[in-house]
């Protein structure tokens, strides 16, 4: 149904090395990059989910009220990959959760 996703981010350095380690628990990688953008994707190469500034560059990048993105894994094993990666990387654990496997996953990330 999308093409892609992107979500505004304040500081372009940390949030690539977070996407970097966090994506590639699901099989994703950086597969394009400029100096105001990163683009994650399998190995077709295309850019699903996507990182740059705010378009409206006079304020820093917050989460979105009511924004939830949720990707599909291959396993639970990946499910937990994911969320120690992010963690590691400088998300919070959210308590906001409906079931098992989304208290693993569901992080707040403010980059």
């Amino acid at each position: 149904m999308f093409d892609h996703i992107s979500i505004g981010v304040s500081d372009m350095a940390r949030s690539r090395a977070f996407y970097d380690a966090v994506l590639a628990t699901l099989g994703f990688e950086r597969v394009m990059t400029f100096d105001a953008f990163a683009g994650y994707g399998t190995d077709d190469g295309y850019p699903r989910f996507c990182i740059n500034p705010p378009l409206d560059k006079t304020k820093k990048a917050a989460p979105g009220l009511g924004t939830h993105i949720c990707s599909q894994s291959p396993d639970r094993k990946s499910v937990q990959a994911f969320h120690a990666a992010a963690l590691v990387n400088g998300a919070k654990r959210s308590e906001e959760h409906t079931s098992e496997l989304q208290s693993l996953a569901y992080l707040v990330c403010r980059l």
